[in-house]
């Protein structure tokens, strides 16, 4: 495909000689061909500096007057070349400079497309370097297409190329691949990233009354014992739990700014994850969800503890 060209013919007029023509003037960037009928190879090429005189334009039957374009230009194409496979394909853009370096040979060769001219010779080249190499290879063969277009030379037209660039890409379905390759790896790293943050609150939330209720289900201690190791963590410094809800803001803002959670998921998780720890009141008492339950028991004259107690029927 044709991404970017252009046609080096500027014009084609005829041309009147006269005993008293004038030599056409071409531009600093083009070259101009007096051509006596369809005999190119007779053509008389006529460039900025060049040093003819009016008995020149007399010596043949010059009836055709051709302007041809010699400046440089950029061209692009666009080549779908098949891999090893035979399945997949690479898309190869190649660019690079044109300019017409010998104006008589180039307009016998008829070209009025500089791109397609350069894109005959290069597709066939491309496609037999493509062959060799199989879709995840890419990489390597992009420098193998760039080493290739660094040395290529068109055959003699009159056109030249030069400053090549190459770039390649897998077809869509490739794309697809690549990036499910890429969202597998993502969620996998989202994965350790969310372990490693449990494993770390864990350690912030070794919570002492949660280890007494564990301790009790596993039949380690009695109900009473419990209700005895509830008191005295009861009287525990507060500033322990202070820091404890201190860590966890720390860690879950450290979450949000290096786009683990969201500001919604974390507010959620802050609220899920700090409620249980206790905060003292200006009354100066110890307050949480799992006391507050007990403290209307408390004002009726029951029992002090900030629990309720344990059932011990067995």
């Amino acid at each position: 495909m044709i991404r970017k060209t252009y046609n080096p013919i500027l014009r084609q007029e005829t041309y009147k000689p006269n005993f008293f023509a004038k030599i056409p003037e071409p531009g600093i960037n083009s070259a101009i061909l007096l051509i006596p009928g369809d005999d190119l190879r007779q053509a008389l090429c006529i460039t900025a500096g060049t040093d003819i005189r009016p008995s020149d334009l007399r010596k043949k039957a010059y009836n055709r007057l051709i302007e041809i374009d010699t400046a440089d230009h950029y061209i692009e194409i666009e080549l779908t070349l098949l891999t090893r496979d035979n399945v997949s394909s690479f898309i190869l853009t190649a660019g690079m400079t044109a300019r017409v370096t010998d104006p008589a040979v180039f307009l016998e060769e008829g070209i009025t497309n500089a791109a397609e001219r350069a894109e005959k010779e290069l597709k066939q080249i491309f496609e037999e370097l493509a062959d060799e190499f199989e879709p995840e290879e890419f990489r390597e063969f992009r420098e193998a297409a760039r080493n290739e277009i660094s040395h290529f030379t068109l055959t003699r037209c009159g056109l030249s190329l030069s400053g090549g660039t190459v770039n390649v890409r897998g077809d869509q379905k490739y794309q697809e691949f690549l990036q499910k390759k890429k969202d597998i790896a993502r969620q996998k790293e989202l994965e350790q990233v969310k372990a490693e943050a449990a494993r770390q609150l864990s350690g912030i939330y070794a919570d002492m009354i949660t280890a007494v209720y564990s301790e009790v289900a596993d039949g380690k201690i009695t109900a009473a014992e419990a209700q005895r190791k509830i008191k005295q963590i009861k009287d525990t410094d507060f500033n322990v739990g202070m820091q404890q809800r201190d860590q966890v803001l720390e860690f879950f803002t450290k979450m949000r700014d290096a786009g683990i959670a969201t500001e919604e998921e974390l507010q959620k998780q802050i609220e899920l994850l700090t409620g249980g720890i206790a905060i003292r009141t200006e009354a100066g008492r110890i307050t949480g969800p799992e006391t507050r339950g007990i403290e209307k028991n408390e004002e009726n004259g029951g029992d002090s503890s900030i629990y309720a107690p344990f059932d011990d029927d067995e």
